[in-house]
């Protein structure tokens, strides 16, 4: 009757806080009398639950039959009297609540909505380690000193290593109050083996990213747990006995390396979810069916043995949310299947099917799958390994109209695809490895009607990995099919011939076609497409087949084959390419040209690999002005000799990139009025360029990155650095007559970020080219070369000392890396 008395007691006083939250920021007095009720709160709650784990563990221990000791923490007399002096000291604060002018809230709205500035666990009671300069080591080791009544405690931000000496500390300083524990990122979790069972009162543990490799079987104390989150410990292999957690409701395994399941865990009877993707698990415990609470199970793997039967889904009567059969191949009566009752599983909207391994009876397989039909709620459905001859009557059935996503891969045996086209909901079709399948016809479309276009709602179709499909035929049925197709994906099908001919794409915007060595049919009507992906060895392409495509806005060519007549197809277009904005070519061997004025709106080219390549423009003449470029890479392209004459004219360009044209000479003409918006420029591994434009770099640059260009580095005293006034980032290196760097008055005063890399013969820095570098924040210099010494923490340049004040960053870098990752990261 104490107890239950001093518990109604905390409950009301909820209201109290919520009233003095909101005064004490006002009122001295109030907040003095908050922070005492919050000590006595804290005080009754510890007690409560000393009372209720002592309590479970004795029932425990009395299911283990094991001998019961009485109640270890007090007597019931002094239960009693510890029940009622907490109870005093709650009554005499409330009391004093009319002198504070307090209101007891409870179920009332706040008076004004000012922002509440403390909780129930204030700052007191919640701990983070925000990753900040100004809060040094040992500060934050007094702080958690400090913190008695600490009941969370986080990292911030949640990828933060912490030291295993924080969580020393707390262990050993909070008299085990714990709550809520993150350890995220733990790279000593062996810490957790000596002071675990303390944690008495821990609801809530967070492991996840550690390095644990095996959970310690203290875990097993932590009567009161509720969550236990231990997600991407790779090196977990192993749990203990679970068994006593009889509060736990929620356990996250993903992406650990767990390989098997304690046995215990059917006694965890409160489990609500438990998260097992990405595992090496091969089946499930035994009894699995005994969690009957249970509402989400990621994935759900069929054993060989009767205890881990698919007959246990039957008896997880509250699934809902995703779920992944797997191991379907173990099932060894197809009725089986039956009793899982899938059909009447209305919540579970996310199925996965899975067969790895021996499918040697076609027949037993396509029975199976028959009997595992789902609820029509369904709404994304996958079939992986499926090998049966057909499917069955329900994979495609129109009633499952709540199907938007559908996936079915690695169907080897089936010669045909399920009639589909009859899903009203579907909007995400991909069709993989079905090595039988040589034609797509009417099949696919199913019963169409005039009333009723096939493929309705459809937005995104793949076909992947098919190597006998030779044909994709459409009948007048199905030519008004994919009204509202957006992205088509068609790769590595190499006998495929013949594909959507007579198909109208009313919607379509990206067709990507890739590994189709074969396919020769003109690209389908699409009126308003804007993406086009071409990625093959043999196939050849002409500028007449975009002709049709008068909305293209963006082109990527791998590979392909270009027709020789390319330029005399694009002068004879009926409708010039004037909407293509940006352009990818890589690994073209035959293209020789790419006349970049043809395309007026040109805003990006990226041309990687095409070892012919040879010029920019279509005739001996300078270039029309670009005036929509915004971006320019050319990368691997060594017959590149030089820029068309006259420069590149493109106003609005932001960034020239070139990368390992070994045999250019020259960067283009007039840089600095032809290009006077360039603000990110980087030359890397062009050996031949000797000399900077004449009239210097365009004044708004911000970044420069010149690398293993030796030619080029050897004037750099030419380059007019100074006369940038936005320069920011600079970076050298690949150099290796540099003894000294930099020379005085190379670089401008703007400059925030100097990176110095691969120098090989770099002696020292020198202080008169560094000492006017005012703004500079940020040092970046090889590992293996750069002279800096540490001492005692602290880094040193030789020469520069009194410089090294300004100077919040340095970071070395291995002999080998690039620097260009810190600038992309």
């Amino acid at each position: 009757m104490p107890l239950k008395r001093l518990k109604t007691t905390m409950i009301s006083g909820g209201g109290l806080l919520d009233d003095a939250e909101e005064k004490q920021i006002t009122n001295r007095a109030v907040r003095d009398w908050l922070a005492e009720y919050k000590d006595a709160v804290y005080e009754a709650d510890d007690f409560l639950d000393e009372i209720a784990y002592e309590a479970l563990r004795q029932e425990l221990e009395a299911e283990a039959q094991t001998f019961i000791k009485p109640l270890e923490i007090m007597g019931l007399r002094e239960i009693e009297e510890k029940s009622r002096g907490l109870q005093e000291s709650l009554d005499y604060l409330v009391k004093q609540k009319d002198a504070l002018g307090l209101i007891n809230r409870t179920g009332k709205e706040p008076s004004s909505p000012k922002r509440r500035t403390t909780s129930l666990v204030d700052e007191r009671g919640v701990y983070g380690t925000p990753h900040t300069e100004d809060c040094s080591f040992s500060k934050k080791l007094e702080n958690i000193r400090e913190a008695q009544l600490l009941r969370t405690f986080q990292t911030y931000p949640h990828n933060w290593i912490c030291p295993p000496e924080f969580y020393n500390e707390i262990f050993q300083s909070t008299h085990c109050r714990l709550r809520v524990l993150f350890m995220t990122n733990c790279r000593d979790a062996s810490v957790l083996s000596c002071s675990i069972s303390k944690l008495k009162h821990l609801r809530y543990l967070d492991l996840s990213w550690s390095d644990l490799v095996t959970l310690p079987e203290e875990a097993s104390t932590l009567l009161n747990l509720q969550t236990l989150i231990l997600e991407y410990c790779k090196q977990l292999a192993s749990l203990p006995d679970l068994g006593n957690l009889k509060y736990l409701r929620h356990l996250n395994l993903q992406r650990t390396g767990i390989e098997r399941l304690p046995a215990s865990l059917e006694r965890l009877i409160n489990l609500r979810y438990l998260n097992i993707k990405y595992t090496p698990l091969k089946e499930m415990p035994p009894h699995i069916g005994q969690l009957a609470k249970l509402q989400t199970l990621t994935d759900f793997l069929v054993g060989r043995q009767s205890e881990t039967s698919i007959k246990d889904l039957g008896k997880l009567r509250h699934l809902r949310g995703e779920l992944h059969i797997g191991n379907l191949q173990n099932v060894v009566d197809a009725r089986d299947a039956v009793e899982a009752n899938l059909k009447g599983r209305e919540h579970l909207d996310e199925l996965r099917f899975t067969w790895d391994g021996d499918t040697h009876d076609p027949q037993h397989i396509t029975s199976t799958l028959e009997k595992l039909e789902p609820n029509r709620n369904v709404k994304d459905l996958q079939i992986d390994g499926y090998g049966g001859l057909r499917f069955p009557e329900w994979v495609g059935e129109s009633s499952f109209s709540n199907i938007v996503s559908l996936k079915l891969s690695r169907c080897t045996n089936c010669t045909s695809l399920p009639p589909l086209g009859q899903l009203a909901s579907l909007e995400y079709l991909s069709i993989q490895a079905f090595d039988k399948v040589v034609t797509v016809g009417s099949e696919f479309y199913g019963n169409c009607t005039a009333m009723k276009k096939p493929f309705e709602s459809l937005k995104t179709l793949f076909f992947e990995r098919m190597p006998e499909w030779r044909e994709w035929i459409s009948d007048e049925g199905s030519r008004e099919a994919y009204p509202l197709l957006r992205d088509l994906f068609i790769s590595n099908c190499p006998n495929l011939t013949k594909a959507l001919p007579g198909h109208h794409l009313p919607s379509l915007t990206t067709l990507s076609i890739g590994g189709c060595e074969q396919l020769a049919t003109p690209l389908p009507r699409c009126p308003i497409i804007n993406s086009i992906y071409l990625r093959d060895a043999s196939r050849t392409l002409g500028w007449r087949e975009l002709d049709l495509l008068s909305g293209l806005h963006s082109l990527y060519v791998s590979r392909f084959n270009f027709q020789d007549s390319l330029l005399k197809d694009i002068e004879q277009m009926v409708f010039s390419p004037t909407d293509i904005g940006d352009i990818a070519i890589h690994g073209v061997a035959s293209l020789k040209c790419i006349p970049m004025d043809f395309f007026p709106k040109l805003n990006s080219l990226s041309i990687f690999n095409c070892p012919d390549l040879g010029s920019l423009c279509a005739h001996e003449r300078p270039l029309n002005e670009l005036k929509s470029l915004h971006s320019l890479e050319i990368d691997q392209c060594p017959k590149l000799v030089s820029f068309p004459k006259g420069g590149l004219p493109a106003p609005v360009l932001t960034q020239l990139t070139l990368r390992h044209c070994r045999n250019l000479k020259r960067l283009p003409e007039s840089m600095h009025s032809l290009l006077p918006s360039l603000n990110h420029l980087l030359i890397s591994d062009c050996l031949e360029i000797e000399l900077c434009p004449e009239g210097g770099f365009p004044s708004k640059l911000q970044s420069l990155e010149i690398w293993k260009c030796n030619k080029l580095i050897a004037g750099r005293m030419q380059w007019g650095l100074q006369t940038l006034p936005s320069l920011s980032h600079f970076t050298i290196g690949g150099h290796e007559n540099i003894e000294s760097f930099p020379e005085e008055m190379l670089l401008p005063s703007s400059l925030t970020s100097l990176t110095i890399h691969s120098l090989e013969h770099l002696k020292y820095l020198d202080y008169k080219g560094l000492q006017h570098l005012t703004s500079l924040t940020e040092l970046v210099g090889s590992k293996s070369n750069f002279p800096l010494t540490v001492h005692e923490g602290f880094v040193t340049l030789p020469s520069c000392q009194n410089n090294m004040h300004r100077i919040k960053l340095i970071c070395l870098l291995p002999k080998d890396s690039d620097p260009n990752f810190l600038l992309q990261a």
